[in-house]
């Protein structure tokens, strides 16, 4: 998928940018249709407009797939690599042997996720960790704020879905229990995926109740779409990111507020070790528990 605000696509577009730029012929196949265009960054976007769908000179070396539910279906030529987060301990079993007995490579975005996949089966040579990147030329500290409803003057932040997998759940309740509406500060939840890939399961009746609370602190909750730009002004337009997450296969908006200079509260022992640290982050303490999920 490209041309859609959501993390697999905008990791897409990222890997599928620099491997045009580094001289490779890519045809480019999207699952989902897109929801904005090359418009908004014709330079660095039009190149990958230009290979949707496009006829390559020849067959087909290598075949990457990278979306969700997985597709385990061969393809029809070259060696087949699956780019496949995952945040929850061990794997669906449906998929061990697929991968096993198919699959050359998988590519997988934090040593955490690695773990769980060698720990459901899967050899070690065959999963690869490809950290994800952070675009710097947009998400650093000098990006303008971008301008928020709010009077109060310091401004916690959130990014995500707000699901029970990200732990909005914990931070609302900490956030309730911690400040009252006469402290100077605001929790901005910027969610993602509320109308599309999360309908149903986010936590926006939760938000909008707390919201009404007048003895609850300030909450501004934004859901439209923002472009990396508006992004990146979203989190200088901040003072401290909090991602106290359940599960997690690398933590994007974590890597995007640190390289816009942002402190960083998040959980320890998950993706997000491969780039935090004691001197770097501020960990939330987590214990492993067992859960049983049905895919």
């Amino acid at each position: 998928t490209q041309f859609v605000y959501h993390s697999l696509s905008l990791v897409n577009m990222g890997l599928t940018s620099e491997l045009i730029r580094s001289g490779c012929e890519l045809k480019l196949i999207p699952f989902e249709p897109a929801t904005f265009g090359p418009e908004v960054d014709p330079e660095r976007l039009g190149p990958i407009a230009e290979r949707i769908n496009a006829d390559l000179s020849g067959p087909a070396q290598f075949h990457v797939r990278h979306k969700w539910p997985p597709d385990f279906t061969p393809p029809p030529e070259g060696h087949w690599v699956m780019i496949q987060p995952w945040e929850f301990g061990k794997i669906p079993d449906g998929w061990v042997r697929p991968i096993q007995e198919g699959v050359d490579e998988v590519w997988v975005p934090s040593t955490y996720v690695k773990q769980c996949y060698v720990d459901s089966g899967i050899d070690a040579d065959r999963v690869q960790v490809i950290p994800n990147g952070v675009r710097t030329d947009v998400f650093h500290p000098d990006a303008a704020p971008l301008k928020l409803d709010t009077d109060k003057s310091f401004q916690f932040l959130f990014v995500g879905g707000t699901i029970y997998r990200k732990g909005i759940d914990v931070l609302l309740k900490v956030y309730r229990q911690t400040f009252t509406p006469e402290d100077d500060v605001c929790l901005v939840i910027k969610g993602m995926g509320d109308e599309t890939f999360y309908k149903g399961q986010t936590a926006a009746e939760m938000i909008r109740t707390m919201q009404a609370d007048p003895d609850a602190p300030e909450i501004l909750y934004l859901i439209d779409d923002l472009t990396d730009e508006e992004m990146a002004g979203l989190y200088t337009a901040c003072d401290c990111l909090v991602h106290p997450y359940r599960g997690e296969g690398f933590g994007m908006p974590v890597a995007e507020a640190m390289a816009c200079g942002l402190p960083v509260i998040v959980t320890q022992g998950g993706a997000c070790d491969d780039f935090c640290s004691e001197d770097n982050a501020y960990f939330v303490a987590a214990k492993r528990r067992e859960i049983r999920m049905q895919m």
